[in-house]
């Protein structure tokens, strides 16, 4: 017996010069999906040369159940609802594969998936069958949204991003992309690829932090008599400064001798981080003479004290004792010390001021600056 199907079986007759006379059988090897089903004869004929004889083998030929899946899907969607293989499969048989539970096939493995079907022999004059059945399953893009999270003021993260070819569809309805995100909320969104349909995990925004402030100041011009002192704020966790775009120093104070292009990164305790920016020109030292020291003692000569220069228009000028104590404040560029104070003569010593002026340079740019020393009174 055979079935009639693909396989082919190889058949020997004797003597070897003999033939088969089926046209089933090409070369010793029988091809049963030539014969019909039912009972055949397969003739073999010998001849030596002077006589000839025949045999005949009876064959009987069984007939394969016939498989027929009928439609199919032409893709499923990776994570998509099982597919039923009942709605496709003949009845009686068995499915054999990855991704089956019974009658169900779970679309979990993209790409080419393959499954085995069989129909077993019901009994002895019928043969059993199997055929292959394809799927295949469209990969599910990268979906994920990451951990719940806090952002700082001003700050946005980018969302999304699963590729070109995806339609997107966010809670709130944009239809973007890639969404940025800058306020508290929850969200989520539907992917689409044709008539597959993916759904994101939810990210949750769940409050908004505050931004460190602090600014470095405006933009400004200086004669760098003397160093510029900046400082970094209280109560920042980290902090660079930058001179010209590349890092310089990590100190929490940065001195400067020349026109630069400052810049201060700083991130705060609660992670969140802010950058300012200043400018700083170099100018011409407006020309200022502060006299070390003066004798009010009724001489005529050198009896007050006063600031001399070219171009001051605005001065503010104290002086104080050894104890800190205010014993002349001057306004004006006009403003000198006779060395009393509240009436009654200063004794001599040294004494401190503190001097903060502004004007016009001869080139007619505008300058401010701030001395500080000391003077001497003589009697």
């Amino acid at each position: 017996r055979v079935c009639r199907r693909d396989t082919a079986v190889n058949v020997y007759g004797w003597p070897q010069s003999g033939f088969f006379s089926s046209p089933a059988i090409q070369n010793s090897v029988l091809n049963p999906r030539l014969l019909s089903p039912g009972l055949q004869y397969i003739s073999f004929l010998g001849y030596n040369g002077v006589c000839l004889d025949s045999a005949s083998l009876p064959l009987l030929v069984l007939d394969v159940p016939q498989i027929d899946f009928g439609i199919v899907p032409d893709s499923l969607c990776e994570g998509a609802a099982a597919f039923r293989l009942d709605q496709v499969s003949p009845l009686g048989g068995n499915w054999a594969g990855t991704g089956l539970e019974g009658n169900l096939f779970f679309p979990v493995r993209s790409g080419i998936n393959r499954l085995l079907y069989t129909l077993p022999a019901i009994d002895s004059l019928r043969c059993s069958n199997s055929a292959t059945l394809e799927f295949f399953v469209k990969a599910k893009p990268q979906t994920r949204l990451g951990a719940d999270t806090s952002l700082c003021e001003g700050e946005s993260i980018r969302l999304g991003n699963a590729g070109n070819n995806f339609q997107f569809s966010w809670n709130d309805g944009s239809r973007d992309n890639i969404r940025a995100i800058s306020s508290t909320g929850s969200y989520h969104f539907t992917v689409r690829d044709g008539l597959c349909s993916w759904n994101s995990d939810t990210l949750l925004v769940s409050s908004m932090k505050p931004l460190p402030v602090f600014s470095l100041g405006p933009d400004r011009s200086d004669c760098f008599r003397d160093s510029v002192r900046l400082r970094v704020p209280v109560g920042m966790k980290a902090y660079s400064w930058e001179k010209d775009g590349i890092q310089v120093s990590t100190d929490s104070i940065f001195v400067l001798g020349e026109e630069a292009a400052i810049q201060l990164n700083v991130i705060a305790e609660n992670g969140c981080s802010f950058t300012d920016r200043l400018l700083l020109v170099k100018r011409d030292c407006p020309e200022v003479y502060v006299p070390e020291a003066f004798s009010p003692n009724g001489d005529g000569v050198n009896e007050v004290w006063r600031i001399f220069g070219s171009g001051i228009l605005n001065l503010n000028v104290k002086v104080f004792n050894l104890w800190g104590e205010v014993v002349f404040e001057g306004l004006g560029k006009d403003a000198f010390w006779d060395g009393n104070f509240r009436g009654q003569p200063c004794p001599a010593g040294t004494y401190q001021f503190i001097l903060q002026y502004s004007g016009n340079s001869s080139e007619e740019k505008s300058f401010s600056d701030r001395l500080a020393g000391q003077l001497f009174l003589l009697r």
